[in-house]
């Protein structure tokens, strides 16, 4: 990039003038909404999900525009033509830079390269995590064969895991202070382990550790690949479930592979150009409609749309329960923060269960519902919405607490289930908890990771930035469980 600066030829300096002016765009407008260098983990994310970067870039419209004028005066600066002769010692310079720069990464290793992104220049670590995004993304096969034994006939004919977004336990809970459907009218078949902790504090973190069975002691153990471990879909398999995988889960997004696709005999995917602030609704009404078509056993995945920061895009302006928000103008506030996120909160959720439970025909007694989200949201800790609002997720250094607090659902009127749920374990269940959950459910022998049937449940952490270590530096989050 240096070299290429003095470069006579115009071609050359207008071709590189372009991959600084998008490097340094992508580095200025991610740095002024969210204070952060942009990650390796950041970047896939970008790139895998396209829908949501063209919605955060309209959101955050006037810190991308002034990004990109910043970048256009340094890209400007860059394209100037030089004057061979003054620039001679110069170029000859700038020929050995890029080896000087060398040595510290060398120093750094690769695999702590994205812990260092912070202090290296925006043109070659945009360029370097592009590239691995999309010439190097993750690649998953199909697992391994299940070795653990099936005991017994599955114990419950409908298994439907209900992963939801964004949602903070402080709002969904039994105190139901949002008034929520679920708790008003189904809270006699609830049992309630909330607050939990999220096994990530990314969607596609929390998601894909889900449906990959993914064991958090493996996870952490050297020369363990634990996407070659058998995934939630080879379990069901085995033990005779038909699967589905149904709501907003667009193909190579949350890590998901057309190869996994494969193995799951039903596979629904719905987005939200195509049913807009409907789509939980609608989705409610298809996990029924699914649900009732036969008399087969089932694994459903369902993950809704949930809601989605700045949140008042989220719901329909008429449904508006709490006010002012952050659309009505003007100063922003706390206050209007929390009263946007709490209308979408409620308009998806109860939306939602108000679809799957629509004339009450899904027989609980053959039924078990667990709802939880992929990870919290931190809403409170702020100075100025613009250039220094944190992450209210996603954080891939020190992240609080609260990024991790999901609600822990199980729905139920089984009485065989509710008997066996003795200690709820408020504050100590993971999601980590979940997959021995459902394994148990379907028939299987006792795992290595406790069920929420368990006396007595060990703490577990959570994981976050690059949520498999590509770079071979796994970042732990601990809790003090209480």
């Amino acid at each position: 990039f240096i070299i290429s600066a003095f470069n006579p030829e115009k071609y050359s300096r207008t071709v590189f003038s372009g991959l600084v002016f998008i490097s340094f765009l992508i580095d200025y407008a991610f740095r002024s909404v969210t204070g952060e260098a942009v990650s390796l983990s950041d970047m896939d994310m970008m790139i895998e999900n396209v829908s949501f970067t063209g919605r955060s870039i309209g959101m955050f419209s006037s810190s991308v525009m002034l990004a990109a004028l910043k970048a256009a005066v340094v890209a400007f600066f860059y394209w100037l033509p030089p004057q061979a002769e003054k620039y001679k010692k110069i170029e000859v310079v700038a020929y050995y830079l890029p080896f000087l720069f060398a040595i510290p990464l060398i120093n750094v290793g690769v695999k702590d390269f994205d812990e260092f992104s912070c202090v290296i220049p925006a043109v070659p670590r945009i360029a370097v995590y592009s590239g691995i995004s999309v010439f190097s993304p993750m690649r998953y096969g199909i697992g391994s064969e299940v070795v653990l034994p099936l005991k017994e006939k599955g114990k419950i004919k409908n298994i439907v895991l209900v992963i939801d977004e964004s949602v903070s336990s402080d709002f969904v809970n039994a105190e139901n202070k949002l008034d929520l459907l679920l708790f008003r009218d189904y809270g006699k078949y609830m049992i309630d382990f909330s607050p939990a902790h999220s096994a990530g504090n990314c969607t596609r973190a929390s998601r894909s550790y889900l449906r990959f069975a993914v064991d958090p002691e493996n996870l952490k153990a050297k020369g363990i690949r634990v996407l070659d471990m058998p995934n939630i879909w080879a379990y069901a398999k085995k033990a005779g479930y038909q699967t589905y995988l149904i709501g907003y889960s667009p193909i190579n997004t949350d890590y998901l592979s057309h190869n996994e696709i494969g193995m799951i005999d039903h596979y629904i995917g719905m987005g939200d150009s195509e049913y807009g602030t409907g789509l939980d609704i609608e989705l409610g009404k298809i996990v029924k409609e699914k649900i009732l078509s036969d008399d087969n056993y089932k694994l459903m995945i369902v993950t809704k749309f949930g809601s989605h920061f700045s949140y008042d895009n989220d719901y329909p302006k008429d449904k508006k329960i709490y006010a002012p928000t952050v659309s009505d103008g003007g100063e922003f506030t706390e206050e209007k923060l929390l009263n946007s996120y709490k209308n979408a909160l409620k308009w998806t959720t109860d939306g939602f269960f108000a679809s799957l439970f629509e004339k009450n025909e899904i027989d609980l007694k053959d039924t078990v519902i667990i709802y939880t989200s992929d990870h919290g949201q931190n809403l409170t800790s702020y100075q100025d919405f613009i250039l220094k609002i944190p992450n209210t997720h996603c954080s891939p250094a020190n992240p609080p607490d609260k990024e991790f607090a999901v609600p822990l659902l199980l729905l139920t009127d089984n009485d065989g289930i509710k008997k066996r749920i003795g200690n709820r374990h408020m504050g100590q269940a993971s999601h980590f908890n979940i997959v021995p959950t459902v394994l148990d459910l379907m028939g299987y022998e006792k795992t290595k990771t406790e069920s929420l049937f368990s006396d007595d449940l060990k703490c577990y952490p959570a994981f976050y930035n690059d949520p498999y270590g590509r770079f071979g530096k796994l970042k732990v989050k601990g809790f003090d469980c209480k």
